[in-house]
Order: C-alpha cells, then sequence, then structure tokens
C-alpha cells in the first residue's frame, strides 16, 4: 500500500483538486459534476466519489492514489471531485478538518434539495442497492441518518467553521433543474472560469432513480434458479403462468408512485421545518421552492426525477 505523503506534498502537486462537491446525497450532485466536466477550464475526476478525505473509505491508499485521479487536469484552472460522504454527519466525519489542511484554498459547492424529497430519493436510492428492505415509514423511524443528511445547517456548520464563506456555494436542486443554463453562469462566474460557455449536457439529468424497478427477495434459491443460466435455458419451455409464479416468488416489485407517502410526510415535517428556519436564518434567504416540507400547494411530484 502507498505511504501517505504530508499535507505540504498535495499542496505542492499541480494535480492537487481545488474544487468539491460536497453533497448533499440526491441532490443532483451527479449532474452539476458532468456539467462541470464539460467546461473546458474545469477538470472533474472520472472516479465521481472518491470520498478520500474520510478515513472509512479510501484515505489509506495515499496521496499519490488521490492525486492520481486529477492527472490529465494539470494545465486546468480546477481539479474537483465530488463526495456526498463528506457531509454525512454524524456518521462520517472529520472530513472538512482533513480537507482544509491539504486544500487550504478549496471552493466548496454544497447542493440541498426539499429535505423531505430528499429523504424519500434516499431511501429509494437505499432500496435499489439492496441496503433497505422496510416500508418507507418504518425506514425513516429507524434509521436516523434519513434525516441527518437533510439536516443541512448541522451539515455546513463544520464547513463553516473552517472556510471563508466567500469560499462555500450553496445552491437547490429545485433551482438548477428549473433553470440549468443561469445557475451554470452563476457557478462560473463565482469560480472565474468563462461564464458564458454552455455545456452540450446541460439540463440532462444523471443517476436519477427508476419509477418502477424489481429486486430479488433476498438469497433463497429461487431466486438463484430465476437468475441462473440453467433458468435461461429451461424457461422457454416452462408454461407462462408456471413462470409468472416464479417471478413473483423469486422477486419484488417497486412502484414509486404506488408507494403510500402521505405518512411519510406527515411524520417528516414537523421535524425538517425547524431546520429549515434554522437555514434561512444561517444563509439570509428563504425557500419557497420546497413546498413539500413546507406544506404549501405543489405541482405533482415525479417520481425518479432528478436523483
Amino acid at each position: 500500500m502507498a505511504q501517505r505523503g504530508t499535507a505540504l506534498d498535495m499542496k505542492d502537486d499541480p494535480r492537487r483538486p481545488n474544487l468539491f462537491i460536497i453533497g448533499a446525497m440526491k441532490s443532483g450532485t451527479s449532474s452539476l459534476h458532468a456539467y462541470l466536466d464539460a467546461h473546458p477550464e474545469i477538470f472533474m475526476s472520472r472516479q465521481k466519489e472518491p470520498g478520500y478525505f474520510l478515513k472509512e473509505f479510501t484515505w489509506g491508499r495515499g496521496e499519490d492514489w488521490y492525486l492520481s485521479l486529477f492527472g490529465g487536469g494539470e494545465s486546468c484552472r480546477y481539479r474537483g471531485e465530488s463526495s456526498t460522504h463528506y457531509t454525512k454527519l454524524p456518521r462520517f466525519q472529520g472530513a472538512a478538518e482533513r480537507l482544509a489542511e491539504h486544500c487550504p484554498d478549496a471552493r466548496l459547492i454544497y447542493l440541498m434539495r426539499d429535505p423531505i424529497e430528499r429523504i424519500i430519493s434516499h431511501y429509494w436510492h437505499m432500496v435499489m442497492s439492496h441496503d433497505e428492505d422496510r416500508p418507507m415509514l418504518e425506514a425513516v423511524q429507524r434509521n436516523p441518518q434519513y434525516l441527518h443528511v437533510s439536516n443541512y445547517p448541522m451539515q455546513l456548520e463544520p464547513w463553516f467553521a473552517r472556510f471563508p464563506r466567500d469560499r462555500i456555494l450553496t445552491m437547490t436542486f429545485e433551482a438548477l433543474v428549473a433553470d440549468p443554463d443561469t445557475r451554470l453562469r452563476e457557478i462560473f462566474s463565482w469560480l472565474g472560469v468563462d461564464p458564458d460557455f454552455t455545456p452540450e449536457n446541460c439540463g440532462r439529468s444523471y443517476n436519477a432513480g427508476a419509477a418502477r424497478f424489481v429486486k430479488p427477495r433476498g438469497e433463497g434459491w429461487l431466486n438463484r434458479l430465476r437468475f441462473s443460466r440453467f433458468w435461461d435455458v429451461a424457461s422457454r419451455v416452462v408454461p407462462a403462468p408456471v413462470r409468472a409464479l416464479g417471478r413473483r416468488l423469486a422477486v419484488r416489485e417497486f412502484d414509486r408512485g404506488r408507494e403510500p407517502i402521505e405518512p411519510v410526510i406527515e411524520h417528516l415535517r414537523p421535524r425538517v421545518q425547524p431546520w429549515i428556519r434554522e437555514l434561512e436564518s444561517l444563509l439570509g434567504r428563504e425557500f419557497p421552492e420546497w413546498a413539500t416540507s413546507l406544506g404549501q400547494p405543489a405541482s405533482p411530484r415525479r417520481a425518479g426525477s432528478g436523483d
């Protein structure tokens, strides 16, 4: 395993990153990563979320490995990465301290989404990645991390404590989706790169969750059979009703549009509204676009959009 270098080693290396999208998870970070990478003055890492500044992830691989992610971007004004684990307190800690030590001149972008909509998208992400099997309401009641990631004031605190406010740009997912061209001009102007450059992929959605999907039911023999090479051949002679029964037993089908959502919203709304008020005080602005959390009328929810 490569040895970690000193902070000075990274500071003197022309590959050293100086632009970070630090969160929040399921708030459009994949799309923004792709938009920024399209700018000729910005190089974004091909591995979107290295999570290097957290010991739980790739910290032990050393600086040589981390800096290799930015090879080829030496001539760009900015080299960046996007690790949403950096703002998942209290589960993962220390990212702000380590990043400030190694990249003291960094610029940071923090995307935020309607807190309840973000939690719902977070839940479906966990379901699709086979890390969550509980009904949504039970899951958000029993796993506090769903709520913690939407506590934006808590997540921002260590970054505001270590970086000047003018080096941290906050933006909502809703604003980025509604008018990506204008929002990108704002970001490019803030970075001091050509603000008139319009990426060809501007407005394209990346890493959006599917509205409908299936996942295996555990590790039982039916599941193993259905996804085996033998079944690929044998299923051709098995009657259709038998195949349908096997499918129902082997996999669970999910339709995000049919999941009971109102009980979840009613449970979450009184919990997230104090955080929104705290965030408004912290940033000096309001968030009328967060209709679900604020209990205001909104356009119909689009399952799977913009994750």
